[in-house]
């Protein structure tokens, strides 16, 4: 029930991320996080992530295995960075002139963006699975 619900909760916050970025990009061609929709967007992010460390920390103090507490307190670490990182360009990017403030705001998301996804593919490649990942067939039968 919990995790369901739990579960509900961060994809529907990810899709509002989503329509909201899409919305503050139709509204405004110039630079998207140039308007209220887009700064919205910006807090519900940084709200996202406080919900992410809430749930990476929770998964963490319930772990036995030492070497998953260091996989998660990693995951959580870099979690933070990716989310926070175009909040903080953004905040950046308000000392600069107008045509940087878009530059820097892009450049940093899709660099991050992409180092995240690159990072969540090494961290789950099947070589590397056995040493985070024990998931066995019994485990997604019984929903544990």
């Amino acid at each position: 029930g919990v995790q369901i619900a739990s579960l509900g909760a961060m994809v529907l916050g990810f899709f509002s991320l989503y329509v909201i970025e899409l919305m503050g990009r139709a509204l405004d061609q110039r630079y998207c996080y140039d308007s209220d929709l887009g700064v919205f967007g910006l807090v519900l992010r940084t709200w996202v992530c406080v919900y992410f460390v809430l749930c990476i920390s929770h998964t963490r103090n319930a772990e036995d295995s030492p070497k998953r507490r260091e996989f998660l307190s990693w995951f959580g670490v870099a979690g933070v960075v990716w989310f926070t990182a175009l909040p903080a360009a953004y905040f950046a990017a308000q000392f600069l002139d107008t045509w940087h403030q878009m530059r820097l705001v892009v450049s940093v998301g899709v660099t991050f963006h992409t180092l995240g996804l690159v990072g969540l593919v090494a961290l789950t490649w099947p070589r590397n699975k056995s040493e985070y990942l024990t998931l066995v067939a019994e485990d997604v039968v019984s929903g544990t």
